[in-house]
């Protein structure tokens, strides 16, 4: 009996941020550089007993200290709610890093890839203003950006 495909499962005819992500990483074939690193935890305290809490991005680049952070946020086509918690996920763990000063603000990069018609709507529009207001967004679905992130990367 063939298994069953959900609808999350179907592959999707155009690229999404994943995609273009691993399309970059092979053209500049990052993953041969020593200092990149996937799925990257950052250890931070927090409180003032000075608990330590980790948070997973999903790119660094660490010389002999941490240089840069990178996290893809989701953007499911006919989901904005999860648009909206992936976005809010990625800044708070920007905002986190950032106060405990392991890097500066631009020194960090939520990825994105979403159309000019997402753009316009509300529930993509304004998760992705709160990112801007805690480190650099870059829509990979735009050129410039796309060129940021590949100079960056390479």
């Amino acid at each position: 009996m063939p298994a069953l495909r959900m609808p999350d499962d179907e592959e999707s005819p155009e690229p999404n941020v994943r995609d273009v992500c691993t399309s970059l990483i092979k053209k500049t074939q990052l993953s041969s550089n020593a200092s990149f690193h996937s799925d990257y935890k950052v250890e931070v305290k927090y409180g003032r007993d000075g608990k330590r809490t980790r948070y997973e991005f999903d790119y660094a680049v660490v010389d002999s200290r941490l240089q840069r952070l990178y996290q893809r946020v989701h953007s499911p086509r006919n989901r904005p709610k999860n648009f909206l918690k992936n976005a809010h996920n990625s800044a708070w763990m920007f905002e986190k890093v950032i106060e405990a000063k392991l890097i500066p603000a631009d020194s960090g990069a939520a990825f994105v890839y979403v159309d000019d018609e997402q753009l316009t709507e509300p529930e993509i529009r304004d998760p992705l203003d709160e990112l801007r207001s805690v480190t650099r967004v870059l829509n990979l679905r735009n050129q410039k950006d796309l060129q940021t992130a590949e100079e960056e990367f390479s």
